[in-house]
Parts: C-alpha cells; sequence; structure tokens
C-alpha cells in the first residue's frame, strides 16, 4: 500500500456540511455499519469512517492518504475505475457496483459500493462512497437456508474460519429449527466451535442428540471406516453414511448434512480419493433425499475447482458412452444381417441380434452361452 507523507483529515468544516447537506442525510446516515468514504479529485481518500475496522480490519488513519484503488481486487479494477470515471464527469451523479475489496489478513470481502459526486458541494467537495459488506449474500446465496431444497447440493469455498462457521451455524440452527434432522461430519475444531455457535444461540445440542436430530462425526474418523488403499469403498461407504442418513430421516420431512471428507482428501493431494467420494456423494443423493453442504478453503480454490471439473469430465465421458451404447444397441438391434457377437477366448455367444433370431429359430436366451457348432454352424468344429 502507497500513502503519502501528508496526512489528511476530514475538517469541521466538512462535517458540518455533510450533515446539513441532503443527500448525505438520506444516503449515508441509512444504515451506521456502512463505511462511508470521502475521495477528492485526484482519487485519494480524505476521510474513511470508523466501521471500516470492524468489516476490513484496517484503522482508518491506515487508509486516509491512500488511492482509492489501492484494496480493489485486480478482476475488479476496470469496473470500479469507469465507475468512478462516470461520477466524476456529472455533478450529483450516482452509481453503484459490487466488487472485491482486500483485508488486512490478506483475505476478500464483496462490497456493494455506491459513489455520490458532490465535488461541487461547497464544504464537501468529494466523490462520497457507501460501502455495505455482502459477502455472505454473494458467495453464499443461502443466507436465509430455509430456502435450501430437500436434495440440494451446495458448494461453498470460504476465505475464514469465521466465515465458514457463520454459514454453517445458520445451515445447522434453521434446520433443528425447524426439525431437520442434522449430520455433521467436519474436523474436531470445527464441530466444536460450531456448536459453540449453535448453544450460544440457545439450542440444546444434548437433547436433539438424544432426539436424533443432530449427529456429529469426526472427518478423519469416518474417513477411515470406509477407506480401503487411498480409496473408498463403494458398498462401505453406503453402509456407513447411507445407514447414518437413513437412520437419521425416518420420521422427518428432511436431512441436512455437512461434510468435509472430500477436502481432506484433496487437502491431503489424494485427488482419486477426492473424486471417487464426491461421486460416492452424488451417488448417495440418488438413494436417499437430503441437502449436502461442502466446504472448500480458498488457498484450495484451484484445486477444488479442478476436482469438480474432473468430476464433471468423468461425468460427461460416462454420458458420451451411454449415448455411445445406445446408439450401438438401437444399430444392432435393427440390422438386416445376423449378427452374433462371440467372447474371443471361449468363443461361445454373447449376444444375437434379433435378425439373427429369426434366420436361425432360437430365442437370444437360448442363443447366448453356446459355441457355433451348438446351433449348427461350423459343424466341422464339432467333430475336432
Amino acid at each position: 500500500m502507497v500513502t503519502t507523507s501528508k496526512k489528511i483529515q476530514l475538517s469541521s468544516y466538512t462535517v458540518k456540511a455533510l450533515k446539513h447537506n441532503e443527500q448525505y442525510s438520506h444516503s449515508l446516515i441509512k444504515n451506521g455499519s456502512d463505511i462511508i468514504v470521502l475521495v477528492n479529485e485526484e482519487s485519494i481518500v480524505t476521510y474513511v469512517s470508523p466501521s471500516i475496522t470492524p468489516i476490513l480490519g484496517y484503522a482508518p488513519e491506515e487508509i486516509v492518504g491512500c488511492h482509492v484503488l489501492v484494496l480493489v481486487h485486480p478482476d475488479d479494477l476496470d469496473t470500479v475505475q469507469w465507475m468512478l470515471e462516470e461520477i466524476g464527469q456529472s455533478p450529483g451523479k450516482s452509481l453503484s457496483a459490487e466488487y472485491r475489496l482486500c483485508c488486512k489478513d490478506g483475505s476478500w470481502r464483496w462490497i456493494e459500493g455506491s459513489g455520490t459526486n458532490l465535488l461541487h458541494v461547497p464544504g464537501i467537495e468529494a466523490i462520497v462512497g457507501n460501502f455495505r459488506d455482502v459477502t455472505e449474500r454473494k458467495v453464499a446465496p443461502h443466507s436465509h437456508w430455509s430456502e435450501m431444497s430437500a436434495s440440494e447440493h451446495f458448494v461453498q469455498f470460504y476465505e475464514s474460519e469465521v466465515f465458514l462457521l457463520d454459514s454453517l451455524s445458520g445451515f445447522i440452527d434453521t434446520g433443528l429449527s425447524a426439525g431437520d434432522a442434522c449430520i455433521v461430519i467436519a474436523t474436531k475444531a470445527h464441530r466444536e466451535r460450531l456448536e459453540e455457535r449453535l448453544k450460544a444461540k440457545g439450542l440444546d445440542l444434548i437433547a436433539a442428540h438424544t432426539r436424533g436430530e443432530y449427529i456429529a462425526l469426526d472427518a478423519v474418523e469416518t474417513l477411515s471406516k470406509f477407506m480401503v488403499d487411498g480409496l473408498p469403498e463403494p458398498q462401505r461407504f453406503l453402509e456407513i453414511i447411507g445407514s447414518i442418513i437413513r437412520q437419521a430421516g425416518e420420521g422427518r420431512l428432511r436431512v441436512r448434512a455437512f461434510g468435509e471428507m472430500v477436502a481432506l482428501l484433496w487437502e491431503e493431494g489424494n485427488q482419486a480419493g477426492a473424486i471417487h467420494l464426491e461421486e460416492l456423494w452424488n451417488d448417495l443423493a440418488g438413494i436417499h433425499s437430503f441437502s449436502l453442504f461442502c466446504a472448500y478453503p480458498m488457498h484450495g480454490f484451484g484445486k477444488a475447482e479442478s476436482l469438480h471439473a474432473e468430476v464433471m469430465e468423468r461425468k460427461e465421458a460416462e454420458k458420451a458412452l451411454r449415448i455411445s451404447e445406445i446408439r450401438y444397441r438401437r444399430l444392432f438391434e435393427a440390422a438386416r444381417d445376423g449378427v452374433l457377437i462371440l467372447d474371443p477366448r471361449t468363443r461361445k455367444i454373447l449376444d444375437a441380434n434379433p435378425f439373427m433370431e429369426e434366420l436361425l429359430g432360437y430365442t437370444r436366451e437360448e442363443l447366448i452361452g453356446k459355441e457355433l457348432f451348438e446351433i449348427g454352424l461350423h459343424k466341422d468344429e464339432q467333430a475336432n
């Protein structure tokens, strides 16, 4: 971050002008938790409200004197630059946009920012910015977890433990409050912090556990129960995880599950195991109805993105193979030539098309498993 040597402060005259300005009173004071910023004609920040600290982590004096774009994500620079230029050209003009700002700890927060050109107003002479944190809505569209469908698979990428636990506690709290069964398969640290938050919200987890509504399992220990030679064994996974979901859903309309097992495997470098486990979760969703919430840390975003890309690539390949098989089957069955498929090793019939059934007078079931000489073809082989 580059700062000027001269510290710029908001004058008392400017404060009075702002307080008595109608545009300010309507657009800024409506939400005290918003970050208020004043920017001069050179795009230098001249004032930042104290509300920046709980949102981005900076003290106001760390930002005053900096260029207004210093915290903007590289991918969002063009958008914010365009907005500033448009606002600067017309006195009184206001525009808004959503973009990312860098926090002091290096993480990124999504911000809904609006700017109003008050450079022409005596005593203010600034572009007045109003910034609101919309990260939860932007990254986690299910801020209202009650809207999540009974069989939805939701994936979230998080930068901080606080953000993950905020989302997870909302997911579980909403479920328990609605009488849903909630399953948490997470690391010890995440389970403990989650339960602290749920208890702080007044939830009786002991009673919920006794009723079978709250089931908390250790991700590492659960993984060890169905992993074989570095890969999840499908039958064991179905027996262990499937039975938990089935039992939890007895007598309840919905089941919610949070899992970190795929993320753990990927972090360990076991990509094959992670991909296979992701596929098993998807297969399980075809057997049992449950909503699944998975989370991946942002420092592994590229890895997690690759994981989902590989899973989707496999699904596309399987889909293409099924289509190819269907097309082959249609050609095979519609052919006006007799076609037999033989095992190259045993030379026994594996399949026969309808025309061959008509030609030989045998049903497909009668032909499968026989050798050619047994149906009157290549009779010299029988003699041999």
